[in-house]
């Protein structure tokens, strides 16, 4: 992942060179995997279809609750925001209109 604040080409193209040009670890490339992932790519080969499929079926539906929770924090997220600017301009508009007065 690339998080340097430089954005030049130079930059850019040295982070390409050091991070993108090193092998992929996949089920094609398991050398290129660490121990640990070599270990669950194994595990998923030696799994029946069955259990294969339920094992995708639970991430995939993890993944939509993980977004269900995301979308309602946002959301409240978002009325909490909307709540504060409303207070904020309601308290912004009585304070200049007082501040007319005195200047």
């Amino acid at each position: 992942e690339y998080k340097s604040i430089a954005k030049s080409f130079d930059d850019l193209m040295t982070f390409a060179e050091n991070n993108l040009r090193k092998p992929i670890c996949s089920p094609g490339n398991i050398e290129a995997c660490d121990p640990e992932t070599q270990e669950k790519l194994y595990q998923y080969w030696n799994m029946s279809q069955t259990e294969l499929q339920s094992t995708i079926l639970a991430q995939e539906e993890e993944i939509r609750r993980a977004q269900a929770r995301f979308r309602d924090e946002k959301k409240s997220l978002q009325q909490k925001y909307d709540e504060a600017a409303r207070i904020f301009e309601l308290t912004s508009a009585r304070i200049k209109r007082q501040l007319r007065l005195l200047k």
